[in-house]
């Protein structure tokens, strides 16, 4: 879990200035400071309130990550129904979490979320549809924390519990997608601090169609489109060699990928705002985007994992998504097979399993990119590509690896890290 990040609401202007044309939209400055988590750290406990309603295990699986790693932080964490709760508890630091709608007493938590029969209010915006989604953290004004994760369905929760954004007072989700961000004014809703991200996309990008892709290019790079329109090109012919090669259907819908000019636009047009607080992404994949920085970005890379994911599984572990993209590579570039094995061999008795399950962190420079990869390889050496996409089409909580790991391979995760180990000596 990332640490929450306190916000002191800073709005800055960019102007994108290119070729004599003036590209000006207004964004809020996401604050890495870490004042918030100081805050919750002190306080020593935190109290995660559930709604009482059918989805409580549900509930508990989806915050259990959290609670892990607050504990081993020294944060005392303790769970409640809304039926538990008394009046001591509204003084305590506390993480709502749930399906507004099934919360009885909404108002005493004080947010500047409104509930509705169908959905939510934030400001003059009404979310109504089963998928959106809200995450709000409050201002310095408020005197104990209230962190909220609701959404209109067990379901619409899951983008932000997979990927704690903090940088800001809101994030607003719709079809798993960030809309609208914002920071709050003495915890109220604040419409010169809200932005609504599909506008800046369509102002502020030009659409350019190829085969398999819809190009969204950031009008800074406006005067270098047509040069690059035969590199835009080629990326179909890679579509088509991947989708050969993986044995996977053609996509239903255009790939969805946006060009942006530095690390600062793709950071906040891709919603990945933390990239703002030092290092630099070349490529990312935001819900059914991809975000490239400049022409040549990761959009290979990162086409291959909407095409294969959107085929079987967007929710997989990372390292099960990144291990079969990496298999790829492999499969098409020898001296990066004899690379990843080596690398395999290095950490051969190394225990994978708290990176497999996200217990630990995946992004260490190649070496689990590689591992990753390796691994998969052997899945699919020992089990076939078919058994592979089974496998994958299933998992999606630490848990269900082990379950398909049975089902898939007829092995647990110690036979199956002690057959992967013999294999790998034998390559």
């Amino acid at each position: 879990m990332k640490s929450f990040l306190y916000l002191t609401q800073l709005i800055i202007i960019v102007a994108f200035t290119s070729c004599g044309n003036n590209y000006e939209y207004t964004v809020l400055k996401y604050d890495c400071d870490q004042t918030a988590s100081i805050r919750l750290f002190q306080s020593g406990k935190l109290l995660f309130l559930f709604p009482n309603d059918d989805d409580s295990l549900k509930y508990k699986e989806q915050t259990s990550f959290w609670i892990k790693n607050l504990s081993e932080h020294g944060i005392e964490c303790t769970i409640k129904y809304e039926n538990q709760l008394i009046e001591e508890d509204l003084l305590t630091p506390m993480f709502i979490f749930g399906v507004i709608h099934s919360f009885n007493n909404w108002e005493l938590f004080s947010t500047p979320i409104t509930k509705l029969d169908n959905g939510f209010r934030l400001g003059n915006n009404t979310f109504t549809d089963i998928s959106d989604a809200i995450l709000y953290i409050p201002d310095s004004t408020v005197q104990t924390m209230k962190f909220v994760a609701v959404g209109n369905s067990i379901s619409s929760i899951k983008p932000i519990t997979n990927n704690m954004q903090d940088g800001y007072n809101y994030l607003v989700y719709e079809d798993e997608m960030i809309t609208h961000f914002g920071n709050t004014t003495n915890n109220a809703f604040d419409e010169e601090r809200h932005v609504y991200l599909p506008e800046i996309k369509k102002n502020h990008y030009m659409k350019v169609r190829t085969h398999y892709y819809d190009f969204w290019i950031s009008q800074r790079l406006d005067s270098l489109v047509k040069s690059f329109t035969p590199k835009l090109d080629s990326f179909d012919l890679f579509v088509d060699k991947y989708i050969d090669m993986m044995e996977l259907d053609k996509p239903n819908d255009k790939i969805t990928c946006f060009i942006h000019f530095d690390n600062e636009e793709i950071s906040y047009i891709s919603t990945h705002f933390g990239h703002l607080c030092g290092g630099t992404t070349y490529g990312i994949v935001t819900g059914n985007e991809i975000h490239s920085l400049g022409f040549d970005g990761a959009i290979e890379h990162e086409s291959s994992h909407i095409v294969f994911n959107s085929q079987f599984n967007n929710y997989a572990p990372t390292f099960f998504s990144e291990g079969i993209r990496q298999y790829y590579e492999f499969a098409t570039d020898p001296d990066m097979l004899h690379d990843g094995i080596s690398t395999a061999k290095q950490y051969i008795e190394e225990d994978i399993s708290p990176v497999m399950i996200g217990e630990q962190f995946f992004f260490q420079g190649n070496k689990y990119y590689y591992i990753s990869g390796v691994f998969v390889t052997y899945l699919v050496d020992v089990g076939g590509l078919d058994t592979f996409k089974e496998f994958f089409s299933k998992i999606n909580t630490p848990s269900s690896i082990e379950e398909n790991l049975m089902e898939g391979y007829a092995m647990d995760f110690d036979a199956c890290l002690d057959d992967y180990r013999a294999w790998l000596k034998e390559q």
